[in-house]
């Protein structure tokens, strides 16, 4: 949407990006938008993995270097499964914020996970 907003809009690059955003927001909602932003940074936090695997392949096709293959794609698996978890901690924490500040229970989880998710407060012992 930037380059027919600047086109028709003649705004300046900032201006043109926050019209851009404006009209997506106002035309298909919140979701349309979050997806977008929500894929790019995927992609920005897999970057590094994906760059490391490929000079790792680099690596192993010049050295012949088994260690080498075994190494760079054990660490390239370590850091995609810390991008899931980190993905899944904050499912499970807008769970949490849904349950503890509406009372409801999101699809997929049960109430009785959510209550014992976190300590109660009480009495210091």
């Amino acid at each position: 949407m930037v380059v027919p907003v600047l086109a028709a809009e003649r705004l300046g690059p900032f201006a043109t990006l926050r019209r851009s955003v404006e009209l997506l927001k106002k035309t298909w909602g919140e979701s349309l938008a979050g997806q977008f932003s929500m894929g790019g940074l995927s992609l920005l936090f897999a970057l590094p993995a994906i760059v490391l695997f490929v000079a790792v392949m680099f690596g192993v096709a010049a050295t012949n270097s088994v260690a080498m293959a075994v190494t760079g794609a054990a660490i390239a698996v370590l850091y995609l499964i810390s991008i899931l978890f980190s993905t899944l901690q904050q499912i499970f924490l807008a769970a949490a914020y849904l349950y503890a500040a509406e009372g409801r229970v999101p699809a997929g989880f049960s109430e009785d996970f959510l209550k014992s998710a976190f300590a109660k407060k009480g009495k210091k012992q």
